[in-house]
């Protein structure tokens, strides 16, 4: 995201009295925000984990304090974190077939070109990465060859850095 400009976040909140009522109703406060891109319901230490991913400072302030002004009664406790470098581990890695060690780094990053069509295109797999090449042509009104090219000059550039592998570790035999 930092190659697109934006600075990404993440804001755990903690409510008082929390039930599946305030569940539902800050999802749904927070799915048209166009600045939080990924939303996590957590059990433990906090609730939620907001993504955000914003082009300055005033547009987190903003969508903080619009959070704050529809819930501060109810928030308990909170915290920012700023989204700095994470680790993803290719597929390879996990069979013990290669150990290397993919990093992307959020921030700091420069700037790469881009137009309306790449975030559109980019938007269309946030909702289903496996949404075929056909479909995201036919809604954005473009051919299939011109969203293969596209997406494949996206992962060129590092702004698609790969589509993750997300584990349910109880199953492979790893517990909390």
């Amino acid at each position: 995201m930092s190659k697109l400009g934006y600075k990404t976040h993440r804001i755990y909140v903690k409510f008082q009295n929390f039930n599946e009522t305030t569940v539902n109703h800050f999802a749904e406060f927070l799915r048209h925000k166009k600045e939080v891109f990924a939303l996590a319901i957590m059990n433990g230490k906090w609730d939620f984990a907001v993504f955000t991913g914003t082009k300055n400072i005033n547009e987190l302030r903003n969508t903080w304090n619009q959070i704050l002004f529809n819930y501060k009664d109810k928030i308990k406790n909170y915290n920012f974190c700023v989204y700095e470098p994470i680790h993803f581990f290719t597929r390879e890695f996990y069979l013990n077939k290669n150990k290397e060690i993919n990093e992307i780094t959020y921030g700091g990053n420069e700037l790469i070109d881009y137009d309306d069509t790449d975030i559109k295109i980019i938007e269309e797999f946030m909702k289903n990465v496996r949404k075929p090449y056909t479909e995201i042509a036919k809604k954005l009104n473009i051919s299939t060859d011109t969203v293969i090219r596209r997406v494949k000059n996206l992962e060129k550039k590092k702004i698609i850095c790969g589509y993750n592998l997300v584990l349910d570790y109880e199953k492979v035999g790893f517990t909390e």
